[in-house]
């Protein structure tokens, strides 16, 4: 083999290595662990309800709230602690970042809806969980002309849905949805609390973080499984309310609705 021969051959085979490396470098990209946490300033109902929050109308503090923010990757956990006047107990949420194409811990409701491949099916999977966990109807079943019967049954559906869907968030509120779990998050953010240093730098206090965090989706991941069964039954309740003709004209819609966002569901507003 010539030198010039022997040569090219060199300068491919670095290529492909080159390739090779840098592919499984991105492949294999570890999850990004950054997590931080701060307290937002109090908030809530001023003394003088009348004039706005001001240094001379301050929030009562009988009345207020702080936020106590977690933040990842995914998005960010919001732990809200009520005034000890109020009685009310924390309450546990979550703010996903809707720019993320994946997540890393957070569980997506809207993903398994992302994944039907029946777009008939996954319409009248998106019309329900958008009213039931976003409160936002697309108005999509408008597109299936529902006759008047039609409209009564499926108001009175979407009606028990809601409502079932409110108790399970009152009682997830309340801490009375499966308090065992619900107390597990408030003993690992005293546990949290109770630690010097900061996550973004010290690995102790970024694993007490990330414990909050993790025990805090897998209540919320709870609450979301509790309110899939009642978006389910509804489901199945407009299943055997529209007819062939309807099923069909909802399943052309999903089929445009996927043509114009393959593979990503559009951001909340």
């Amino acid at each position: 083999m010539e030198f010039g021969q022997k040569l090219q051959v060199g300068f491919v085979v670095l290529m492909l290595a080159l390739s090779g490396f840098f592919f499984l470098r991105n492949s294999s990209a570890p999850p990004d662990m950054t997590i931080t946490s701060f307290t937002e300033p109090p908030r809530g109902v001023p003394i003088d309800p009348a004039r706005p929050l001001s240094a001379k109308n301050p929030v009562d503090p009988t009345k207020s709230y702080t936020v106590t923010v977690f933040a990842n990757f995914d998005g960010r956990l919001e732990i809200v602690e009520h005034a000890s006047e109020t009685s009310l107990p924390p309450d546990i949420r979550f703010k996903p970042d809707f720019r993320r194409l994946q997540y890393q811990t957070y569980q997506d409701p809207m993903k398994q809806v992302d994944a039907i491949t029946d777009p008939y099916k996954q319409t009248i999977s998106r019309a329900a969980y958008s009213v039931a966990l976003y409160h936002r109807a697309l108005g999509l079943l408008g597109n299936a002309d529902l006759d008047s019967a039609q409209l009564k049954s499926e108001k009175d559906l979407r009606q028990t849905m809601t409502d079932e869907v409110a108790l399970i968030d009152e009682s997830a509120k309340t801490g009375s949805f499966e308090s065992d779990l619900y107390q597990k998050v408030f003993a690992a953010l005293a546990e949290y609390r109770a630690l010097e240093g900061d996550p973004t730098k010290d690995p102790a206090k970024a694993e007490a973080a990330r414990k909050v965090m993790s025990l805090s989706l897998q209540y919320l991941n709870k609450v979301q499984k509790a309110k899939k069964e009642s978006i389910d039954n509804y489901i199945v309740g407009i299943d055997n309310l529209l007819t062939s003709d309807q099923k069909a004209k909802l399943s052309e819609l999903g089929q445009q609705y996927a043509n114009r966002r393959p593979g990503r569901r559009p951001a909340k507003s």
